[in-house]
């Protein structure tokens, strides 16, 4: 991706401020098992304080120091401080749905529908303008109002969106894995205070070649295995650990199934089982399998 040709470069606007506590996700509420989830988030008004651990307010369900979550230190943490999320890109996810739609139960697509505003995706803050997956890179640096945060990972596929827009199929694996929509996290270099109307202003890119987009959908879809591109997100310095040490397993163990990141081995212990302590192991035989099933909810 070319960098604007004088930096600092103003390239959108705060629309929305958000944080979320733990709480059942409504469509996990039948009995068959009880998910957590601090993703849906509710207005904090006109402004929100930004620490080094993130929005002054939210409380991740899946942190290292949650008793709720099934899935410990996958969430929060100051390199996932800040999730943000282009508000236009609801638009997109709509018309997926309505391409999708067909043959899926009315009411499934309806409520799917209702969900495409923020924060369906979980963000603490929505943005207008030119930022998206497709046009953000890992380092770039942003100052909001007294805050500067510095892009470090884009969100990973969470099959916890499955429910979050009411069942509909292949949610996560069709969209948020081959389109490469999901938002992205920041850790904070500057905390202060950011209000609804701030703009967002690029002032660094190291990194113009690693655009959050390409990046998602290479690894995360296309499973590329090229070892140079592989040591090229390895060694760059503004990378969080949690995808370093993915891309690590990725090369060594060069394109063969059978070696799962942390977060997805754990997933196996918890997705189908009713009790909310989530203790119940399930065994798969690749990689693959255990994906579908995490990233479509277990169904």
């Amino acid at each position: 991706m070319a960098t604007p040709a004088s930096l600092p470069c103003e390239v959108g606007t705060v629309t929305g401020l958000f944080a979320g506590t733990p709480a059942l996700l409504s469509s996990s509420t039948s009995g068959r098992f009880k998910l957590y989830s601090s993703i849906d988030k509710q207005p904090l008004g006109q402004k929100a304080t930004i620490t080094k651990d993130g929005v002054v307010g939210d409380q991740p369900t899946d942190s290292k120091d949650s008793d709720l979550g099934m899935l410990q230190g996958v969430h929060g943490g100051p390199e996932r401080a800040v999730m943000m999320f282009n508000e236009g890109t609801y638009d997109d996810v709509k018309a997926w749905i309505k391409d999708k739609g067909a043959g899926v139960k009315a009411d499934v697509v309806r409520k799917a529908l209702d969900r495409c505003f923020p924060p369906a995706f979980g963000e603490n803050v929505s943005v207008k303008g030119m930022l998206s997956e497709a046009t953000t890179c890992i380092g770039d640096i942003y100052e909001i109002g007294d805050v500067k945060l510095e892009v470090c990972q884009p969100r990973d596929p969470c099959f916890k969106l499955v429910h979050r827009f009411g069942g509909f199929p292949n949610f996560t694996r069709n969209l948020v894995v081959e389109k490469g929509i999901a938002g992205w996290f920041s850790r904070v270099l500057q905390g202060g205070d950011i209000k609804i109307g701030d703009r967002i202003v690029l002032i660094a890119r190291p990194n113009p070649e690693l655009v959050l987009k390409d990046l998602s959908v290479r690894f995360h879809h296309e499973k590329d295995t090229d070892q140079r591109w592989l040591a090229r997100l390895k060694d760059c310095p503004q990378l969080s650990t949690s995808w370093r040490t993915q891309v690590e397993s990725r090369m060594h163990q060069r394109g063969k199934e059978g070696t799962f990141d942390k977060a997805l081995t754990v997933g196996v212990k918890c997705i189908k089982n009713s009790d909310q302590r989530f203790n119940t192991e399930k065994t798969f035989a690749s990689e693959r399998e255990l994906r579908a099933f995490a990233w479509d909810g277990g169904e």
